[in-house]
Parts: structure tokens; sequence; C-alpha cells
């Protein structure tokens, strides 16, 4: 079974001509609404334009080849992206379509039957853990093998009935982001055990998690890249909702004493579940069982909504590889935009399926066999950007991940350990970790959004502070700070972002408080309206007018790695981190600041995109005196920028306007 995708050339394995691609991992997106085939895309459409705040399920589809085993090969079925080792690792290679009737094999009248198995076991993971841990926990044995902690098949996703889709479409169940979870015709609670609440770390801002390992003692970013990071259930759960005895639920959030009764633990928290998942899809034909006696299903992926479906993983990957200026390539990214389909790993071999745990390739695209040796690529024409469900379009990076998660396999004492993908290991429900990985500085570039800028610079994690600066800049618009054109406030989450203030005469900034933030009560004003028109393009000139702007600010990559030598990625973050980003807009050519720091600064600006910025140096944070959902940071020493992503106009403190161009160009 393969999850495949029909392609013009340069998103093609072999990039030659339009063609299909192929991967035995699909990705499918839940969703709020009905899914809707855009014909003239050849793609599932996310959005509804006319309801903004509904997300569309997005279907993937899987067919039946005949296929055959084979080491990697550049010169004939790729993949496409060939890493160290592939020449020596097989991959399932398609070789012929199966489909029912008498029209696929001479002589014979086919009956190709599809089936699909879904799981969504995160509740059942979370309560083994306390269970295995020494923690106590009010639902054991039989109780977790049943609905919700286990949520099955239908309920996520099944095989599409709908005829106009044809035969092999995965369609995700329509259903809410997040419910209260109900068991036995009562509200599904647990006890929060004070233990697990008072270790090191297990507090994440008002998250709690389970942690892999020790707790950590200082930031370290690449934990998503670990190839021993194991995620035996979710990592973070929702804490803030209490159960009152009539019923009713407590948001802690408007709690003054939040914090404190999270630490406390020992009251009933509601728990939520979403309709993610992970499963397999796979066929049987009875005609040709005696001729081909092997099986491979597929692996899918019901994951959560995609905010960026026109800019694919791998494009990102490539372009920050091969394009990006190599004195800022290190520390550009908190952690480095690795796509999926380039990680070599298992599918999860808990799955009846039978995944093995040396199928290692299940990711990978490939093409028909075929000669490409010396061919020459299609030339590189402007295309129009569409979502796609294989797995170059996902991230690579499991800390715990977006769409996976990661699991270990420990084998054997003497051979090293074998990561294998899952989605239990993700946030239950996954919004409550749509906050924190939106929050990281886009650690997941390419689907989830960088909002390190709605919430206050100083951003204080498990016992220390996590530097973690703006990367890729969603616009004042994007994050609700000021209207769009109708008039209306849209911000991505449902979260304003920063605003100035004058409390007790000064000038300060405003900001929502991270810790109580929750998306759980912003199911209804999530929005992916303004950032699904956000193409690759637009991705990189915001981080590269970013990058500018840390340059001109005195930010150079190559004097902190010399002057830091074995933590230069860290000690660059945290100097970028240094800086607040309060206003970040589009700007025209023609823009009245924009001329006027062109004329102060003698030198314009000549990129075909450009941005206004206004930065400060964060100081003390404190509560806000009258409202208990935002806090307050003092005003540090300011500056205003302006960039095309290859240079910047910098006004910085009682500065004049200066033209910056010091970023390298290559």
């Amino acid at each position: 079974m393969f999850a495949l995708d029909y392609r013009a050339a340069p998103a093609t394995v072999h990039g030659r001509h339009a063609d299909l691609c192929f991967s035995r991992t699909g990705i499918a997106r839940m969703g709020t609404a009905e899914p809707r085939y855009d014909r003239a895309a050849r793609a599932f459409d996310p959005l509804n334009p006319a309801d903004p705040y509904a997300f569309r399920a997005v279907p993937q589809r899987f067919a039946a080849y005949i296929a055959m085993r084979a080491p990697g090969d550049r010169d004939s079925f790729g993949p496409q992206d060939f890493v160290g080792g592939d020449d020596k690792r097989d991959f399932w290679v398609p070789l012929h379509k199966l489909f029912s009737g008498p029209e696929c094999i001479a002589g014979q009248h086919l009956d190709v039957i599809f089936a699909s198995r879904f799981v969504n076991e995160k509740l059942r993971r979370f309560h083994r853990y306390l269970e295995t841990q020494g923690y106590p926990s009010d639902w054991t044995g039989d109780d977790l093998e049943r609905f919700p902690f286990v949520i099955r098949d239908e309920l996520i996703a099944s095989l599409s009935r709908r005829a106009e889709y044809g035969q092999g479409v995965l369609e995700p169940r329509p259903a809410p982001l997040a419910v209260r979870a109900r068991y036995q015709d009562r509200w599904l609670t647990f006890e929060v055990p004070r233990d697990f609440v008072a270790e090191p770390g297990v507090m994440y801002f008002s998250t709690a998690q389970i942690l892999p390992g020790p707790a950590e003692t200082e930031p370290t970013y690449l934990e998503g890249l670990a190839p021993t990071t194991n995620r035996p259930a979710p990592e973070y759960i929702s804490i803030r909702h209490r159960l009152r005895e009539d019923g009713s639920l407590e948001n802690l959030n408007h709690h003054p004493e939040m914090m404190k009764t999270l630490s406390a633990g020992g009251y009933q928290a509601q728990h939520f579940i979403d309709f993610a998942g992970d499963g397999w899809i796979e066929a049987r034909c009875p005609q040709i069982t005696a001729e081909v006696r092997t099986r491979a299903p597929a692996y899918a992926l019901v994951a959560p909504p995609d905010f960026f479906p026109l800019v694919s993983q791998r494009d990102l990957t490539l372009w920050w590889r091969n394009e990006v200026p190599k004195a800022v390539r290190a520390a550009l990214w908190a952690v480095p935009p690795i796509h999926l389909s380039e990680r070599r790993m298992a599918a999860n071999i808990h799955l009846p399926a039978g995944f093995s745990i040396n199928d290692t390739t299940v990711t990978a695209l490939v093409a028909h066999p075929g000669p490409v040796a010396g061919a020459t690529p299609a030339p590189k024409l402007p295309l129009k950007p569409r979502y796609s469900g294989l797995p170059d379009q996902s991230p690579g990076v499991f800390d715990p991940g977006w769409d996976a998660s990661q699991g270990i396999h420990y084998s054997d004492p003497d051979v090293e350990v074998q990561p294998y993908l899952q989605s239990f290991g993700l946030g239950t429900p996954f919004v409550e970790d749509v906050k924190l990985c939106a929050a990281l500085g886009s650690y997941w570039p390419a689907v989830a959004p960088d909002s390190a800028r709605t919430f206050a610079p100083v951003k204080r994690g498990p016992g220390f502070d996590y530097p973690w600066p703006t990367v890729v800049p969603l616009t004042d618009e994007e994050i609700g700070i000021v209207p769009t054109a109708v008039g209306l406030y849209k911000p991505w989450d449902g979260v304003r972002g920063p605003r100035l203030e004058t409390i007790e005469g000064r000038q300060v900034a405003v900001y929502p408080d991270i810790n109580r933030v929750d998306m759980l009560a912003n199911l209804d004003r999530m929005t992916a309206e303004l950032l699904a028109r956000i193409d690759l393009e637009e991705t990189k000139t915001r981080v590269m007018a970013m990058a500018c702007v840390y340059w001109g600010l005195g930010i150079h990559d190559p004097a902190l790695a010399e002057q830091h030598k074995g933590k230069a990625v860290v000690e660059t973050l945290k100097a970028k981190a240094g800086w607040a980003v309060l206003s970040f807009r589009p700007v025209a050519a023609d823009d009245g600041a924009l001329r006027e720091a062109e004329a102060a600064a003698g030198s314009r600006l000549a990129g075909a995109r450009r941005y206004g910025l206004h930065l400060f140096r964060p100081g003390t944070e404190r509560p806000h005196p009258s409202d208990l959902q935002s806090v307050v940071v003092e005003l540090g020493e300011q500056a205003f920028a302006f960039s095309d992503a290859t240079s910047a106009l910098v006004r910085q403190g009682g500065e004049s306007w200066r033209h910056d161009t010091s970023m390298p160009k290559s």
C-alpha cells in the first residue's frame, strides 16, 4: 500500500516531468467540517471561505500496487532524499497498480479489498505511565481498554464511501478539535497526583508534562532530533479545568492562585480528548494471493491541522541548507527545519499491522522505477502552491512533535536503540500543545505558527529562562494586534498579541499571560484564514528580513560563535531573544515612514517585499494591576527597522537611521 500524490515536475522524485510520488506513510488531517476536493488544484482544500473558524477535514489517497523491495537507487526510483546508507536500505517500489475488475491483470477478474484501522490511546498511555511510575491513578485495568481511554477506527477516520472520491481515500471524521471526555455516563476526570506535579520540571508553564528523562537544567533545543528520546505517553496533559460537584467546570485560568493550585495537585481535573491518531491501510486481493504472498500495509496518520498548507517542509529544508547564507544558517532556527521524508525510522511497532522495527523506509518518497541517469531536470517554473499529505510536507522533529511523535525500541542491550513513529506521545488534547509549540519560535516551521512574540519575551520554562526569539514573524494582523481590512480581529489562535499601555504614568508593553492562555477556551476562535495565504516565498522573505534586523542590531552569528565555542547556537538565540518584536507589518514601497527612514539614511531598500518592525529590550515583568490574564513588561531600549530581506534600515535608541548591509549574502 502506498499513499500517493500527482505532482508537477519540480516536486517529483526525479524532477523531469509531472508524475506520481509514492510513500508508505500518508497524512490526513482532522477537521471540524466536511472535506472538499478542489479539482483544479488536484488537492483537498483545508479551508472553508464561508466560515473562517472552520477547519476542513483533509483526506489522503492510498492505492495498492504490486511492488518490489530493492536498495535505494538514485538513477531509478530514488528515494527523493537520498541519505547516508540508502544504497543498503530496502525500499518498497511500486510496479503495477491493483484495481478491481478484468482490466488489471490479463486473464483475472480482481477483487481488491481495502481496510483501515486507527487508534488514539493517549489517555490509556497517560494512566499507565502514572501507574508504572508509582503515582496514584484513578483508572486502571479493563477501564483503560474502553472509550475514551482508547478511541478507535471510525471515530478517527475510515475509508471514504463517497463515490466521487474513488477507492482508497482515507477520510477523517469531522469533529470538534477537542471535547470534554465522558466515561460511564459521567465526566471523566483524574485526581492530579501531588507527587507528580511536585517533581522538578513537570510543570511546563501551566501544563503538566511527562519527562522522557531527567529534568532539564538548561536549554536543550535539539531533543526532538535525539534518536534516543522516548515518549512513552502524551508529553503534555491539561490540568487547568477542575470539576465541581455539580458537574460544571472551574476554569483555573481565572483563579488568582492558579499556579499554586496546579503545583499542589490533589483535585479532580477534567480530561479532554481529540480525534487524532495513527493506524494503517491495507489491501487484499484473493485472486493473486498464491503468487503474491507478502502484503505490506501503509502507515497512516490523522494529524492536527496544518496552518501553512502552502508551505512544504522539504522546500523549506532545501532552501535553508542550500541558499541561506552560511554565516546565519546554524542559529537561524533553534532546531533545523528537517522534513519527515528524510528520516529513516519505523512505523508504530505497537500497531497490530505488524510493522517491523527494522523497516525504516516507511516515510521515504519514491517513484516508479525507470532510467534517469543523465536526464535533464525540468525547468523550475513558478507553480501554484498546493497542499500534499505525503511526508515531505511534514516536520521530522519530535519534541513531542506535531504530526507524529517518537518511541524507542529496546530490542537487545548490545544493539543500539531504534526509534519508531507513533502518535501517543503527542499532547492530549493536541491543542494543549499548540500554545507551547507556537511559542517556541518556529519549532515546526511549515505547520505551526511562530507566536514567540505574542507572549512576554522572557519565557520561564521548567526552572530556568528559555530564550525563544522570533524566527518567522507573524504580522500584527495575524496575531490580532490590528484588525483586518473588514474591521475584524482574527488572531490565528484567538489570542490578541501585545499592546502598548500607559500604567502609572509609564508606557509599558502588555502581553497575554502565557500561563493563563488556554486553547481549550479558544476552540471557536482559532482560524487559519490569514496564515493559509502564506506561501514559501513569503515565509523565506520573513525569515531573512528578521535575520537582517538582528544583524543590524549587532547580533553577528560568527562573532558569537567564536566567543562561545560549544554553545554558539544557544548564545546566539539568547542574544536574539534579548530583543522583543512589538510590531511586524508589511509596508509598501511608498509608505510614508519608510520614505522618511530612507531619506534619513541616504539609501533605499530594493527588495520586492518590505516590512516595518518595532523592537525593544524587555525590562522587568510583573502582573498587570487590573487584568489577571495579562502581564506588564517594562520597555528598555527601543529600535525601529525596515527590511527587504537583504538589508535593513535601523534606528536604535537615540541614534539616526542607518542602512545596515552587514549580513553576508552567501
